[in-house]
């Protein structure tokens, strides 16, 4: 029990205890005691019964009254130390519910312009923040602008180069076409020089196999020469032989005649051996030459250049086949380079247009730039705004508070008069019960108490009893209600009057029971009246920075608007962008195809003309040989020549010798004849030299016979000689011609193998600049690929710029908001504070 329910307590039950008394000796008074004793002993009763009405008032009071009030005085006193989370709600007032319902509502009603202080603080403290939020926001959005621009620049500048390998492709296009017309020209030229060379005039080996044929004539005449020299040979032996049988039977009949006859047959015979031998060794001479003959026309046939014309001829047609291939890889070449020109074209418009769209996506970059420095000023003058004086001095006057949640508080539903009548009730209450109890309880048991039995007596007792209860009561109920009930209605009135706002209130005169409560009330009104005024200095600057805030907001707002629009423009920019260069990249595709054409065909032109200039080579090689067989043939058809002509001398000399042993054989057979004349005119003994003379005529018209067949053998020979000859003039001639033809295909060779360097040259000159075509087609792909990053970054960069405008736009909507609400709070405290100091 504190010291409050202990005063109570006392000050009433003693109060109580003396009004009994006076009643206890009334009531003796009335019934007409003297003794003393009774009187006592009524006079204790009315006191003990008088206290026990108040002990039971007391009590009531006690947990109606006494004890709610310590709760509010402590409830007030946390208030006035600045501690607003406190509650009422878990404890019962009893009788002073309106009380506590009045407590709660200022309490509620001080939390929440506390709280609405705080919130300002704390919209301040979140508006500081956002502007940092948006200064790091607006910051990076810059630094993301200035490398998209960057991006965007790079992405020109990757444009122009895209631009100068497309001009460049172009400009060698433009090369390989004229090489290809140079190229063309030279190959049509060629075509027409190897249209204009004929082989009508080449012979083959015909007259070379004729001058053989001939010399097999001439080499069979020969061996019949020799045969019939045989014959001869054979004839004139075995006529030396009968001329010298015959000479040895002269010499044994002695017959002069018939010895002389004898040894000029001898002679003769042995003339016609010397002459045999003489045409044996032209013969064997003639056999010699002809195999000479023969093997030089061997030499000849070797050297004969039939086979290497038709080898230059081969050449020449595989160079005609070679460059009409060449002529159709250079329409393919052609074709291919008049694809890849439109292409290029092609890919030169449509880098025009992502200049042109890069053109605008850097306006419109340089548009947000500005925007953006615009936005860092709006961004600085709200941080000027004093945002952290605002929350140092608002927080240093908060510092002490507690503060509960914020809650909206309606307006009170208690009023003062609202008390006054349950005090009004609570006394007729109190009233009732002592009288009640006082009339049937106390007042017969103090006359029983007095010693009175008569009826008398008790109704006496029972009517003073009553009286007596019922003025305990009411003085007990009066005195609650003066000390307590009205303190507590103008508490209320005091407590409504603070939570609307008015802190000039003060609780004074005598409060009774509730005077320390006043006082706790009265610490809390000045120290929030306090709070209130330190704060009223800064709501002015509070509601002018919501203000300006607010302003600022706003302008930043549409200047975010106007970057939004922008930004947007960009984004449009950068995906037309990027859509052109996915154009710009299926049309590389097309050249990069187009230049591979290229490639291949001038590869395959450029091995095919190798190819040619080397056949070219060989065809010259071949006619330098070619040369170098021609005289070898001239030499050899000059010592065939040669050689026919000592035939020529021996068939004449053997014809000569043949005229001699012919001679030798007439004289031979003339002989014999006289010879076998003289020998039948001897009779018997010439007889056997007859017969030797027969047979020397014989023998010598063998000799005859087969000096005719050599003569006539020899005419032939002279005949198949000239035939040689005749022949051989011809190969000469056709040698002649041959020689002209290996000049003409050598000139033609040398034309064409001079025209085919140059037109490999001119495939090369295709191939280094295809190969540099290849590396612009590469480098246009990688150019694409970095332009199609740098496209795709710029677009990303677009979206994230965009993003970033979206946040900051949202940001700036809370922004405003917060100020909003900042400017909302700030100016319901401006009202409380202004109510409060009114």
């Amino acid at each position: 029990m504190n010291r409050l329910e202990r005063n109570y307590v006392v000050s009433t039950i003693g109060l109580g205890a003396a009004v009994s008394s006076l009643f206890g000796l009334a009531f003796c008074w009335l019934l007409g005691l003297s003794d003393i004793r009774l009187i006592v002993s009524g006079t204790a009763a009315y006191m003990v019964g008088g206290g026990l009405i108040t002990v039971f008032a007391v009590r009531r009071n006690l947990r109606n009254c006494i004890r709610p009030i310590g709760v509010m005085t402590e409830f007030l006193e946390s208030i006035s130390q600045g501690i607003l989370n406190r509650s009422l709600a878990e404890y019962d007032f009893k009788m002073l519910e309106p009380v506590k319902e009045a407590l709660i509502h200022m309490s509620g009603q001080i939390n929440l312009l506390m709280t609405n202080i705080m919130d300002c603080s704390a919209n301040i403290e979140q508006l500081a923040a956002s502007t940092v939020v948006l200064e790091e926001n607006s910051r990076s959005a810059e630094e993301q602008i200035q490398e998209t621009m960057t991006m965007g620049v790079s992405l020109t500048e990757e444009n122009q180069k895209q631009k100068e390998t497309i001009r460049s492709i172009i400009l060698q296009m433009a090369k390989i076409r004229e090489i290809l017309a140079r190229t063309e020209t030279e190959s049509r030229q060629i075509l027409d020089l190897l249209q204009v060379t004929d082989v009508s005039g080449y012979t083959g080996n015909d007259t070379l196999d004729e001058v053989e044929e001939v010399v097999r004539e001439l080499r069979s005449e020969s061996q019949t020469m020799l045969k019939a020299l045989g014959l001869i040979e054979e004839t004139v032996r075995f006529t030396n032989l009968l001329g010298l049988n015959a000479s040895i039977e002269a010499s044994r009949v002695g017959k002069t005649g018939f010895m002389t006859v004898a040894d000029e047959i001898r002679k003769l015979a042995e003339q016609s051996l010397v002459s045999a031998e003489q045409i044996k060794a032209l013969i064997t001479g003639m056999q010699e030459n002809i195999a000479a003959v023969e093997a030089e026309l061997k030499k000849t046939r070797q050297f004969l250049l039939n086979r290497d014309i038709e080898q230059n001829y081969e050449v020449i047609n595989a160079t005609a086949q070679a460059l009409t291939s060449i002529s159709s890889r250079i329409q393919s070449i052609l074709d291919f380079t008049r694809s890849a020109n439109e292409q290029a074209n092609s890919i030169a418009g449509s880098l025009d247009e992502v200049d042109r769209q890069a053109d605008r996506t850097l306006t419109s970059l340089n548009r947000i730039v500005r925007g953006m420095e615009e936005q860092l000023s709006l961004i600085r003058t709200i941080q000027n705004l004093g945002f952290a004086h605002l929350v140092s001095g608002i927080k240093n006057t908060m510092a002490g508070y507690v503060l509960g949640e914020k809650e909206e508080i309606g307006a009170g539903e208690w009023k003062g008069h609202d008390l006054m009548e349950i005090g009004k009730t609570y006394r007729q209450k109190t009233v009732i019960f002592a009288v009640v109890m006082a009339a049937t309880v106390f007042g017969p048991l103090t006359v029983l108490a007095a010693g009175q039995r008569t009826m008398e007596a008790i109704l006496i007792g029972v009517l003073w009893g009553g009286l007596a209860g019922g003025v305990i009561a009411w003085v007990l109920a009066s005195m609650n209600v003066k000390k307590i009930i009205e303190p507590a209605v103008l508490l209320i009135d005091h407590a409504q009057a603070i939570a609307a706002g008015d802190l000039n209130r003060e609780l004074t005169g005598s409060l009774g029971n509730l005077s320390r409560l006043g006082r706790r009330f009265n610490d809390m009104v000045k120290q929030i009246r306090e709070t209130v005024g330190e704060i009223s200095n800064i709501a002015d600057s509070v509601r002018n920075t919501a203000r300006r805030t607010i302003d600022t907001a706003d302008r930043a707002m549409r200047t975010w608007d106007e970057i939004a629009g922008e930004a947007n423009k960009l984004t449009g920019n950068a995906r037309a962008q990027t859509m052109g260069l996915e154009i710009v990249g299926r049309e590389i595709a097309g050249i990069a195809e187009a230049i591979q054409g290229v490639a291949r065909e001038a590869d395959l032109m450029h091995h095919e003309m190798q190819k040619t200039v080397g056949i070219a080579q060989e065809g010259l090689s071949n006619a330098v040989l070619q040369k170098s067989k021609a005289r070898e043939t001239s030499l050899s058809v000059g010592r065939v020549s040669e050689v026919v002509a000592r035939l020529q001398d021996d068939s004449d000399r053997i014809s000569e010798v043949v005229r001699v042993i012919s001679d030798i054989a007439s004289q031979t057979s003339l002989l014999a004849f006289n010879a076998a004349i003289e020998s039948s005119r001897a009779g018997l003994s010439g007889r056997a030299f007859g017969v030797l003379a027969e047979e020397t005529r014989v023998l010598s018209q063998e000799a005859a016979g087969a000096t005719q067949e050599i003569g006539g053998t020899v005419p032939r020979v002279q005949d198949i000689i000239e035939r040689v000859v005749s022949k051989m003039q011809q190969v000469q001639t056709d040698l002649e011609n041959q020689v002209r033809i290996i000049g003409e295909s050598e000139e033609v060779l040398a034309r064409i193998e001079s025209q085919a360097q140059r037109i490999r040259d001119q495939s090369l000159q295709i191939m280094n600049t295809v190969r540099s075509l290849v590396e612009l087609r590469e480098s246009v792909v990688m150019d694409a690929g970095k332009v199609a990053a740098f496209s795709e970054e710029t677009v990303a960069g677009a979206e994230e710029v965009f993003t970033v405008i979206e946040d900051q736009t949202q940001t700036y909507h809370m922004i405003k908001e917060i100020a909003e609400q900042f400017l909302s709070n700030s100016e319901q405290l401006r009202c409380q504070i202004t109510s409060g100091g009114a």
